[in-house]
């Protein structure tokens, strides 16, 4: 079969792999779609992620819905030929965070597609791939597959909004464009935001956000005094870009007593951000780490057609062609979410 492989930022692409075989409780899918987070987009450019770097070939891919194609002994209520939203989280249930009901925080995850840990969890971008029986979200048949890969990008913005706290009456600034930041300035208007404003360096992110309903686009590049005048009073602070001069804008621009919730994963400060500020304007800031019990509601909201994917969805390409996918995503300029299809 066809995998997506990464095994140096100079060495990646298209290989063949041996097809897997369902063994007990495991569940062999047929990829429909994958898409292409912005982790994926670091380890193919330079090879890490913040501070997950990759020691063997890693298969990228944890954004994914397929088919069932077998099902392996003792797994029950899923049906062969089924179309299934997968949960790319593997938690092991035993360390005191999964205990605790915190299982996106447990210390073991097999997050698939992610070199946090070593041996690494591969992820989806290939033909076929296994997983557990509660990874599966069966759908109905007809939901644009696309669509569907969207269900994690779109359960780490909902994990953010609640993040934040209430959002009813709120003025909210998203702090980069990109698909989570798309997320979660939709999900802010879903939860009631009465104002929400996004800012980012590219022309396309903003005009993105426009054909998505915010209030108020600004690029990242102006002054700090005309971002102010702008934006007037700001309650939430959400960093969704992944770069410290957005950390230095929601710090600066939210109110005081206001709330930062820093989603984006930053590389090592240079001193960029006033961290001082949080203490001199007694800010909550706060982290906000993938999802929990969020995913089942993004796949409904997916499912039932409650929010508009469609300004942020820009393309396909077929696992064959992923290489092409990625080189564009990491030109970027010109597309919010691709998506690798089955051939």
């Amino acid at each position: 079969m066809l995998s997506f492989s990464i095994e140096t930022k100079e060495k990646k692409g298209v290989t063949e792999q041996p097809q897997p075989e369902a063994g007990p409780g495991e569940v062999l899918i047929k990829m429909a779609a994958v898409g292409i987070c912005g982790s994926d987009i670091h380890y193919y450019k330079s090879g890490a992620c913040g501070a997950f770097t990759i020691r063997e070939p890693l298969t990228p891919g944890h954004e994914a819905c397929g088919y069932i194609e077998a099902l392996g002994e003792g797994v029950e209520r899923l049906t062969v030929g089924q179309l299934v939203v997968i949960n790319p989280s593997k938690t092991c249930g035993q360390c005191q965070h999964c205990l605790d009901g915190d299982n996106h925080l447990c210390s073991n995850n097999g997050f698939m597609g992610s070199a946090s840990r070593f041996p690494h969890s591969q992820g989806m971008m290939k033909e076929y791939f296994l997983v557990q029986n509660h990874q599966c979200h069966p759908v109905p048949q007809g939901i644009p597959v696309e669509q569907l890969a969207c269900a994690e990008p779109l359960s780490v913005a909902l994990h953010a909004i609640n993040r934040a706290g209430p959002l009813f009456g709120k003025r909210v600034l998203v702090a980069g464009g990109g698909t989570i930041g798309q997320f979660i300035a939709l999900a802010a208007k879903e939860a009631g935001a009465s104002f929400v404003a996004l800012s980012d360096l590219s022309e396309f992110a903003r005009t993105t956000s426009n054909n998505i309903g915010v209030d108020c686009t600004i690029d990242s590049a102006q002054p700090l005094d005309h971002k102010q005048e702008l934006l007037g009073s700001i309650d939430v602070c959400f960093e969704a870009a992944g770069v410290e001069p957005a950390l230095a804008d929601c710090i600066e621009l939210v109110k005081r007593k206001g709330t930062v919730v820093q989603v984006g994963t930053l590389p090592a400060m240079k001193g960029q951000a006033n961290l001082n500020a949080v203490m001199v304007k007694e800010l909550d800031y706060r982290g906000s780490f993938r999802f929990h019990q969020e995913f089942k509601h993004a796949v409904d909201l997916i499912v039932r057609q409650k929010i508009n994917l469609s300004p942020i969805l820009s393309g396909s390409y077929p696992l064959s062609k992923a290489n092409a996918a990625f080189d564009r995503a990491v030109t970027g300029g010109s597309a919010t979410k691709l998506t690798i299809v089955a051939e």
